[in-house]
């Protein structure tokens, strides 16, 4: 049943597949999440799965571009579907300041999935952004990480993105790899 309301907006093409679909559903349905932060909508299939599975009061989904994958009428139509949900079109290093958190996020995040910019400072910067904000209790899921075939593809500048932002703030995460995707798990 969750799956049917889930892939009533499931675009078409995109990387997030149903094995993390999977993993969303279960972590989401156990956390409930009031607050949920994405970065990289692309073409929206995380960000419905989060939507559906947390039922979050409110959910910000933040994509550098649109038309990465022909996603713009797509992420329109689900901003009218689900009216707890808001996407903003930049850069997540730029948008993800202290402005924006005591503005959105008042009473922190729950629920954090970061697949945005896939270079080193980019997806570093993301995870010293968002992970401060994060609630006691709350998730911040990084995508790629360990990532490879036969589903995935190798990043190794998230690989090491990931290990150095853990390392450096003395953090422990869990790691999730389904047929080649990946993701990095960090519970606060």
């Amino acid at each position: 049943m969750i799956v049917d309301k889930i892939n009533k907006y499931w675009f078409n093409e995109g990387h997030f597949n149903s094995d993390q679909r999977d993993y969303f559903i279960e972590t989401l349905e156990k956390l409930k999440p009031d607050n949920i932060l994405e970065i990289g909508f692309a073409s929206g299939r995380s960000c419905v799965t989060s939507l559906v599975a947390g039922q979050p009061n409110k959910m910000i989904s933040i994509d550098i571009d649109l038309d990465y994958i022909g996603a713009r009428n797509h992420a329109s139509l689900m901003e009218t579907e689900f009216p707890n949900l808001s996407i903003v079109e930049g850069n997540s290093n730029e948008v993800l300041n202290t402005d924006f958190f005591e503005k959105n996020f008042k009473s922190g995040v729950d629920f954090a999935f970061i697949d945005g910019c896939h270079n080193y400072e980019c997806a570093k910067k993301d995870c010293e952004n968002v992970y401060p904000n994060l609630n006691e209790g709350g998730v911040m899921v990084v995508d790629d990480y360990k990532s490879g075939g036969p589903n995935g593809c190798t990043i190794v500048e998230v690989d090491n993105a990931v290990n150095d932002f853990a390392k450096e703030n003395n953090l422990l995460f869990e790691t999730w790899n389904v047929n080649g995707k990946g993701f990095a798990i960090f519970n606060k």
